[in-house]
């Protein structure tokens, strides 16, 4: 009887010989990232430590992102720097942000474990040298983000993007703590919270390396990402309302303000009135995005979520959600 692939995997890669001391591992969780996944893979290649893993974890994607990493395994690979390449659909037919991530540490054998994604890059040479040596001192850390901007509507959304990456972490802090497969949106959040409560972290700590990033470029871009969110929000609701999570209700409040929008189309004019009144160069270029950004992209995303609810059967969980993010919301106002 033939072995199964899951196994086939495990017994070539788990099985090879004990891992140096100092192995750093690196994982990076994949879908659909052939445009961008060459140049994290040759900036991890230039960094100047070494014993250096890095480990893929792909979702099933069909644009080339797999036959890529291959090329790119067979050009790159030597005695210090290895690429792993494993498809989720292999361990199971769970399919998730938090699932993949739990693979990748399953299998990954360093002491020092690092996630990138895939839009990601470090901007110094020294930076996995500097993390490794600081989680000898501590069991976590995040580092400094720096968006690229390539274009307007980067310009636009890295004004509202985190300026931390909460990325690095000791092996034994992930062999106790796991990453909640159930979710999509907000795996992290929900990991870092679970294990500053059971570990008591200093979520202030921080290495100062900084890694680049790159955020949509098109408005296609930005929507897909949008209904993605929307689409795993109803079950990050559910994780939130049945544990008491009440620490990321902060996420679920800026939802409920985004999506306030949807009930003020009126907006984007009044906005376009302003600009006119003030002579706005490119006046058109600038109406044609605000209609889109606060009314075509909050609805389609909105519906998605509606859809999302109606499948997971998180209908009660939302609806208390809600109610909660308002109670919270008037409290922050009268205070």
């Amino acid at each position: 009887m033939s072995m199964p692939r899951a196994s086939i995997f495990h017994s070539r890669y788990c099985h090879v010989t004990s891992s140096p001391v100092d192995l750093v591992s690196v994982i990076t969780t994949t879908l659909n990232e052939v445009s961008r996944i060459e140049i994290l893979v040759r900036n991890l290649y230039r960094q100047t430590y070494r014993p250096l893993e890095l480990i893929v974890v792909d979702g099933g994607s069909r644009d080339g992102t797999v036959e890529k990493l291959k090329e790119l395994t067979v050009e790159l690979e030597d005695k210090s720097f290895s690429i792993h390449i494993f498809e989720e659909r292999e361990f199971g037919d769970r399919r998730s942000s938090g699932n993949a991530r739990n693979i990748g540490c399953r299998v990954a054998r360093g002491r020092t474990v690092i996630f990138m994604d895939a839009d990601m890059t470090f901007v110094e040479a020294e930076a996995v040298a500097e993390i490794h040596r600081k989680l000898k001192h501590v069991p976590f850390t995040k580092v400094k983000t720096k968006i690229v901007v390539d274009s307007e509507l980067e310009q636009f959304l890295a004004q509202q993007h985190a300026p931390y990456h909460y990325c690095a972490y000791r092996r034994t802090l992930l062999e106790k703590v796991q990453f909640d497969p159930s979710l999509g949106y907000g795996e992290d959040q929900d990991f870092w919270f679970r294990a500053n409560r059971e570990f008591r972290l200093d979520m202030n700590e921080i290495t100062d390396v900084t890694i680049a990033r790159h955020l949509p470029h098109t408005k296609e871009e930005f929507l897909r990402q949008s209904c993605w969110y929307a689409e795993t929000m109803p079950q990050f609701i559910a994780v939130v309302v049945k544990r008491r999570e009440y620490e990321l209700f902060g996420g679920l409040c800026d939802w409920l303000r985004f999506w306030s929008y949807c009930f003020l189309p009126v907006l984007p004019f009044i906005i376009a009135l302003v600009a006119y009144a003030r002579r706005s160069p490119q006046l058109d270029t600038k109406l044609s995005f605000l209609l889109w950004n606060s009314v075509v992209r909050r609805y389609i995303s909105l519906i998605h979520f509606f859809v999302a609810v109606t499948k997971t059967n998180t209908l009660r969980p939302t609806t208390q959600s809600l109610l909660i993010c308002a109670r919270t919301l008037f409290a922050c106002d009268r205070l």
